[in-house]
């Protein structure tokens, strides 16, 4: 019986490698002048990418063409090779990919760095190519949003400065993982720093009086409350029986917790007998809607309550559905911090001659600083304002660290004391 034929195999078309080299447009192998003499760059540079292709680039001298193809070889050597086709990628389409990413922030996080990004960042990086990002270009613009003479503003905060970095960084290094970039430009850029007097520390004493002065506008008619305003100034607050709004100052500045964790506090989260709170949700405002999520970070934590605010507590909770919110605006809704700030933090700081530079954010500082200088570890501080790393606990509040570490002297001094 005849066998059967093998079935034919078609060849598939390759694209022709060759090893890497310098040609000279200019002239054929012979010498001659080629057809392109005198045309356009004399040097073009060859070599085969990790990707299996050729590429090549044109360029004027000779001495260009080789110093481009040995960093181009050494970085296939190295594995670090990039294709020059995905580094034409502008910064604003690896942005959409970093904005997608970005779905698995807190709604509020998210919002924050998407605020950057469109204010500052896209304006002045978003067309720009990735292989034309260039590291002095970040540091002159860096130095522009510090002193105002980028276009987008004029002038930012430090912090505010690092947080435009950071997004500019963070795109940057998602296309190094993409292979889009070989190193990131943004990577050791100067940074603004962050100076102490940036921040509003109060004390025990002037947490409880702005407390208190919260709890006295709280017991004064609706039209004065409406109007916000007081006629006392001299730091001396009338005596008034204590309330939601004061509490939540309280709560603020004793245990530490961010307000968006204060607003979606529920009161089934409130352990009475071990006195703490657990912290596992937050409401946040975004685009003028409240969002209900998780807290920074993604991080539950427990914190634990100043004795003298468990009774206080017990009584706002009593009578109340383990979910529902602990703190709560008159109609019954979850607070919004814009409100809050401008309803009762303001005017309290103003009744109670507080710094007019207090935020809430300033009662969640002036706890660290308690803590700390009450010889409260830094590691305990870290877990209990939940922060993601004792680094960033210490780049925060480093200054408030000396105290600790004097002490910290005295006990190792008395410890290699000799006996008598």
């Amino acid at each position: 019986m005849p066998s059967e034929p093998l079935p034919r195999v078609e060849s598939l078309p390759t694209k022709r490698v060759t090893g890497a080299r310098v040609e000279n447009r200019w002239k054929r192998k012979d010498g001659s002048p080629s057809a392109r003499a005198g045309a356009g760059l004399q040097w073009l540079a060859r070599y085969v990418g990790s990707d299996g292709r050729e590429h090549s680039k044109a360029f004027k001298t000779q001495k260009l063409a080789n110093a481009w193809l040995r960093e181009q070889s050494a970085a296939v050597t190295r594995g670090d090779w990039v294709d020059p086709t995905k580094s034409a990628a502008t910064v604003g389409e690896v942005a959409k990919s970093w904005t997608a990413g970005n779905a698995s922030k807190t709604a509020a996080t998210a919002e924050g760095y998407g605020s950057v990004w469109r204010t500052h960042v896209e304006p002045r990086w978003g067309s720009v190519p990735l292989r034309d990002v260039d590291h002095d270009e970040i540091v002159a613009w860096i130095g522009g949003l510090t002193d105002g003479t980028a276009e987008t503003t004029d002038g930012l905060s430090a912090s505010s400065v690092r947080h435009c970095h950071a997004v500019l960084h963070q795109i940057l290094q998602l296309a190094v993982r993409s292979k889009r970039l070989r190193s990131n430009p943004a990577k050791d850029v100067p940074l603004p720093k962050m100076r102490a007097s940036d921040k509003v520390y109060l004390s025990v004493a002037e947490i409880e009086r702005l407390a208190h002065a919260a709890d006295y506008r709280a017991s004064t008619t609706a039209e004065r409350v409406k109007a916000g305003r007081a006629t006392e100034h001299n730091g001396i607050v009338p005596p008034a029986e204590l309330s939601e709004s004061g509490l939540a100052l309280r709560i603020l500045g004793g245990c530490g917790v961010r307000f968006g964790e204060l607003a979606g506090l529920r009161v089934s989260r409130v352990d009475f007998a071990k006195r703490t709170l657990r912290i596992d949700t937050a409401v946040s405002e975004v685009a003028g809607r409240l969002v209900v999520g998780d807290p920074k970070n993604h991080k539950e934590r427990t914190v634990p309550i100043p004795a003298r605010l468990i009774a206080h507590l017990g009584q706002v909770c009593d009578g109340r559905g383990g979910n529902e919110y602990v703190f709560t605006t008159s109609a019954g809704g979850a607070l919004r911090r814009n409100n809050f700030a401008k309803r009762v933090l303001g005017p309290a700081a103003e009744l109670a001659g507080i710094d007019d530079a207090v935020t809430l954010h300033s009662l969640r500082h002036s706890f660290a600083s308690i803590c700390l200088s009450n010889g409260v570890p830094p590691k305990q501080v870290q877990e209990w304002m939940g922060h993601h790393s004792l680094k960033l606990t210490a780049d925060l509040y480093g200054h408030l660290f000396a105290d600790e570490t004097d002490r910290a002297q005295l006990l190792l001094d008395a410890a290699f004391e000799p006996a008598e």
